[in-house]
């Protein structure tokens, strides 16, 4: 049982994962909207980023928009990027760039050709060996430049080559991959509408970037090619594979109960001959396949697998699919075994192999541990997280299939068991159903698996199942998904009443309006006067409430909103924690106040800018008339 637990790894298909996917599908959508959170990522993941089609950067609090209009000290575009990079932790990586790599200098524009797809280019370097397909994967060294020489992303900071398919990058590096030959070298200048467009990928690309890439083609692959030579081969050999089956005595439901992982030839000794020899011929022979079973061997491409079932009888895969079970949490009680053959009505090695992209057989899968009875499924949940220590087996009274069933349950098999993919931020019907399924699932886990003590968000508030279902209720499941996830919602002071009003009225204390801790999580009426007192302004990018969620977007002027929040709380008779009681606002007490804030901080981020304010306030008892 020691190697039980990388095969139940690819098991482990719980709700968790699926919102740890919703989350990170989010992250496409990020892409061209602004977020109320600084990042923290790398310049590693950043740069490993720069050429895929769907960049990974997080997006700068500032929009790119907002960023250019913003005054600066010097208000040069330098000093734009400058303050970007600076502010993401991010720097041009020409510092730690070999002199010896690719110079931007090496190549003379003038030599440049266009090709029929509008890059500019310029074999350097011939090439000699084989050109990539767009289904191919190729291995590549590479520098990529702005139009300032700022060195945003390079192979070769990193010391080794980069892989990728081909279909994955940016369209300019797709129509170049595919002209290149194995050997070659190119300098390419890629136009915006080839690259990253007029939104760009903050922070690491501006908007509207033509650029520059010298790349190498290392190696190019076809990922299709060894099961194409495995398919050949095992037509040589599915004949005595056929004589074998024909002398094969019939198979009858007996699950496999034999550990493949410890005893590779007992495993394979219960199935039938003629199957044996059929797989060993698709996987390239038997030692091959023993590594495959005994998941040694990864399986990336589902034709394989697809192969080897063709190679199975289905009581031959529900014998090994179920035996597979017995072996992790068994014994099992004869009603349990039969249920779990029962549920495999189109059985398949998929599910052994990780491979759930096809609901109906992951459905099928998951819905066979639901046959186990209540002292059978904690058996099952001890085993399960026998190698994760801090698992507490039936934690709360519910065990790992009990989640699972009532998800089910909650969401239908269709919802639940359907492919998680990443919606595209250009399509608002995608969008739309990213963030309503989000809801239903958010709500599903909550019941299912957090029924005691919610569900925390990142803003530090917690949702339990009423309160949640009251809020989603009162704005819709795909407002409240955007509220939630935050990336791409960009409220109005209408919106973020509603807001306020909506989770007051349900319960749930949390702060819409991105004040100041002094002032903390405000009761609807107030949110609701002071969001009026600090609208001042038709135009919402103006108005000191939307300054509050995009502190620093207006720079030079931010101390007036911090002014106008002052009045706003007198006026709505708000307490703001650390002014001495009694206090009266009026010009001079709030110009003080706000004096007492270093203008270099309203150059610097939100946080600081805050963490000042809060300061002031607390030295504020020699500034009260």
């Amino acid at each position: 049982m020691l190697h039980a637990a990388p095969y139940f790894r690819a098991f482990r298909f719980t709700t968790a994962v699926i919102l740890a996917l919703a989350a990170a599908a989010i992250v496409a959508i990020a892409c061209s909207s602004s977020s109320d959170e600084p990042a923290t990522d790398s310049s590693d993941d950043a740069s490993t980023a720069t050429v895929a089609n769907t960049a990974t950067a997080p997006q700068a609090t500032v929009s790119s928009a907002a960023a250019a209009n913003a005054p600066t000290p010097e208000g040069t575009r330098e000093t734009e990027l400058a303050t970007a990079f600076a502010e993401w932790g991010s720097t041009c990586l020409n510092d730690n760039y070999p002199p010896t790599a690719p110079q931007l200098d090496d190549v003379d524009v003038a030599d440049y050709q266009t090709d029929e797809q509008g890059v500019k280019f310029q074999t350097v370097v011939e090439g000699y060996g084989a050109q990539p397909e767009s289904d191919w994967e190729v291995e590549v060294t590479y520098t990529g430049w702005l139009d300032d020489g700022c060195i945003f992303d390079s192979s070769y900071t990193r010391s080794e080559p980069t892989r990728f398919p081909v279909s994955g990058v940016i369209q300019g590096w797709q129509g170049s991959l595919t002209q290149m030959k194995e050997g070659e070298r190119r300098r390419v200048e890629i136009p915006p509408d080839l690259a990253y467009g007029a939104a760009g990928s903050p922070p690491v690309i501006p908007e509207n970037a033509t650029l520059t890439f010298d790349i190498i083609l290392v190696e190019a692959t076809n990922p299709n090619l060894a099961i194409m030579e495995a398919t050949a081969t095992a037509e040589n050999i599915l004949a005595e594979a056929t004589a074998q089956a024909a002398d094969a005595t019939p198979q009858t439901f007996e699950p496999n109960t034999v550990d493949v992982t410890t005893n590779a030839d007992g495993f394979f000794a219960l199935l039938p001959a003629g199957e044996v020899t059929c797989m060993s011929a698709y996987t390239g022979g038997r030692e091959e396949l023993d590594q495959l079973f005994m998941l040694q061997s990864p399986v990336g491409n589902p034709v394989l697998v697809d192969n080897l079932d063709g190679c199975l009888s289905d009581t031959t895969i529900r014998n090994i699919l179920v035996g597979r079970i017995i072996l992790l949490g068994g014994p099992f009680a004869d009603e349990t075994v039969q249920c779990m053959e029962s549920k495999l009505i189109e059985p398949t090695l998929r599910p052994l192999f990780g491979l759930f992209d096809a609901p109906e057989h992951t459905e099928q899968w998951v819905t066979t541990h639901f046959c186990m009875n209540p002292s059978e499924r904690v058996a099952f949940d001890r085993a399960l997280y026998a190698d994760t220590p801090d698992q507490e087996p039936g934690e709360q009274g519910q065990t790992f299939v009990d989640v699972q069933e009532c998800m089910v349950g909650r969401l239908g098999a269709d919802k639940f068991f359907e492919n998680v993919s990443r919606p595209d931020p250009n399509n608002p019907d995608e969008v739309s159903e990213f963030y309503i399924s989000f809801s239903e699932f958010l709500v599903a886990d909550i019941a299912c698996s957090r029924a005691e003590e919610g569900f925390t968000t990142a803003d530090g508030f917690t949702l339990h199942l009423d309160s949640t279902q009251c809020v989603i209720d009162a704005v819709s499941p795909e407002d409240f998904g955007r509220a939630i996830l935050g990336r791409d919602w960009s409220p109005t002071s209408q919106d973020r009443t509603r807001y306020a009003d909506a989770f007051t009225e349900c319960g749930i204390e949390t702060d819409f309006l991105d004040l100041p801790e002094n002032i903390g999580n405000l009761a609807s009426d107030d949110a609701s006067c002071l969001v009026n007192e600090l609208s001042n302004s038709e135009d919402p990018a103006e108005s000191s409430v939307s300054a509050f969620s995009q502190l620093g977007v207006r720079k030079q002027v931010i101390a007036g909103d911090l002014v106008s929040l002052l009045f706003g709380t007198q006026a709505c008779g708000i307490e703001v924690e650390g002014l001495p009681a009694g206090t009266e606002i009026n010009s001079e007490t709030a110009t003080c106040i706000v004096e007492k804030i270093s203008d270099e901080t309203f150059q610097i981020s939100r946080e600081e800018i805050l963490s000042e304010f809060s300061r002031a306030i607390g030295e504020s008892a020699d500034c009260a008339p």
